[in-house]
């Protein structure tokens, strides 16, 4: 194992408290400290993972602060992660779409698109759900909140479609039971 300098164990620390992997930590590693972090393994890593006995056993009280610190503006920190966006998260359901719709999996299709529609109509948003200060929700919407429920309204339109076309389409499905007795009967002579 290579030997840490304080500074190398400070940023495997930070990179932990920020909920890196260990391959990542590993590949980071190599590319700032070059020859210094060669060899270094993901069991190399474990002392400085919290929830094992050799953090708690090994590592000083400095670093276990500084990890406590890290966590805590990690935490707070959500803004930097691309999936914290609303507009990432739909970007991303676009391309899942786009790759689903080649391979023409309808299936899939329809639960990216009602996904996409809950994001839209502000499921997923904790903020979209209080009401605000004073009063009740109201019930119209204005300015960019009208684009977006127009929005939303479009993708569950297309998700209905989808449906109804999965469910014309399935084998076996959508066919009562009378009549696949009556296309069974035969008939008397």
């Amino acid at each position: 194992m290579p030997t840490l300098t304080d500074e190398m164990k400070r940023f495997v620390v930070r990179c932990k408290a920020y909920y890196a992997d260990d391959k990542d930590i590993i590949k980071s590693m190599i590319e700032i400290y070059g020859d210094a972090a060669q060899g270094l393994t993901k069991q190399n890593l474990e002392i400085y993972d919290p929830m094992s006995a050799a953090f708690r056993l090994r590592l000083g009280d400095e670093l276990k602060a500084y990890f406590l610190e890290c966590r805590k503006e990690a935490d707070a920190d959500e803004a930097h992660v691309p999936l914290a966006s609303r507009f990432y998260r739909l970007l991303r359901l676009q391309q899942i779409i786009d790759n689903e719709m080649i391979r023409e999996n309808p299936v899939m299709v329809t639960k990216v698109l009602e996904q996409a529609a809950k994001e839209m109509g502000g499921q997923y948003n904790a903020a979209a759900a209080k009401p605000p200060a004073g009063g009740a929700i109201s019930g119209g919407t204005s300015g960019a909140g009208s684009a977006d429920a127009d929005r939303a309204e479009e993708l569950n339109s297309l998700l209905d479609t989808l449906r109804a076309r999965k469910d014309r389409d399935a084998p076996g499905e959508g066919v009562s039971g009378s009549e696949s007795e009556r296309g069974s009967e035969k008939p008397d002579p």
